[in-house]
């Protein structure tokens, strides 16, 4: 399964992970969270394609984790105001615990809403399709995706 992945660290760290389509799928915050240990909860749920934060300038362990998934690091203009989180974090409310899980989680919906307007262009083309979640993939890695039949075609080619 893709994944994207929200990350705030701090002495207590939270993780968030939704799925490409932008349905929860686990929260998690810790004291001393490793970068190991984060490593392994991510990828017990699936292949991280994004990862993100709520500030500009993101923490070196945000960016270590990016890297070592390969993942796009999406993060925002400008540090994200506690008002946006609350909205971007309202339907998911019942599975939050502190304040760390929120900064997380609103970082993950961030990122999801980032890349929607992708994810629709490739659901537009692709009406049912086993590949969808792999094609979404690479056109989210992709600065510029140009013709995603054409990224279908290419795809079906190799395999």
């Amino acid at each position: 399964m893709k994944v994207i992945v929200g990350i705030d660290p701090g002495v207590i760290t939270a993780v968030s992970i939704i799925d490409i389509n932008g349905n929860f799928v686990a929260l998690e915050s810790r004291r001393y969270f490793s970068k190991e240990d984060i490593i392994e909860l991510v990828s017990k749920y699936g292949e991280p394609i994004i990862i993100s934060c709520d500030v500009c300038s993101p923490p070196r362990l945000v960016k270590k984790i990016s890297s070592t998934f390969n993942s796009k690091l999406i993060i925002p203009n400008k540090n994200m105001t506690t008002k946006k989180k609350m909205k971007l974090i309202k339907k998911f409310e019942k599975f939050i615990k502190n304040k760390h899980e929120r900064d997380a989680l609103a970082s993950a919906i961030f990122a999801y809403h980032k890349v929607l307007p992708l994810l629709k262009r490739v659901d537009k083309v692709l009406k049912e399709d086993t590949k969808k979640e792999e094609i979404k993939a690479i056109v989210i890695k992709k600065k510029k995706i140009g013709n995603i039949k054409q990224l279908i075609k290419n795809l079906e080619m190799k395999n």
